[in-house]
């Protein structure tokens, strides 16, 4: 284990009681722009769409009931996680790439987060 070498951050939550939030941070591979043309190619982008698709089923009957939105670029990947009506994830990409929340609660916190890293692990599987 003492070889072992995580190429990027590993994804973490921050909770902050007073706020009553739970914030992920979540970072891409630094070569993240590399590997998306064979992302698109090996259809992960439909993995994640699915993945997504998946969770309203999970959560119905529970107070969430927002929708969820992704937006896409061909050059940057999943550029956006919209969890309600004015929360979600941005990516960020200028030193290091990662997702940088925006009005996030519990629940949406958390939601966003497993999206991201559905992401960040279907990025990874892609082979350069």
């Amino acid at each position: 284990m003492d070889n072992l070498k995580i190429p990027f951050f590993l994804p973490t939550f921050q909770v902050i009681p007073s706020l009553k939030i739970i914030l992920p941070h979540i970072y891409l591979q630094p070569d993240f722009k590399e590997r998306l043309p064979l992302f698109y190619a090996q259809r992960r982008k439909e993995v994640v769409e699915t993945f997504v698709e998946g969770i309203p089923e999970v959560v119905n009957g529970t107070s969430y009931n927002f929708p969820i939105r992704l937006k896409w670029s061909d050059k940057l990947g999943l550029t956006n996680i919209s969890v309600g009506f004015a929360a979600g994830l941005d990516l960020e990409d200028d030193v290091m790439p990662k997702f940088v929340p925006h009005n996030l609660g519990i629940t949406n916190g958390y939601i966003a987060g497993i999206i991201a890293m559905q992401y960040v692990a279907e990025l990874g599987k892609v082979n350069l």
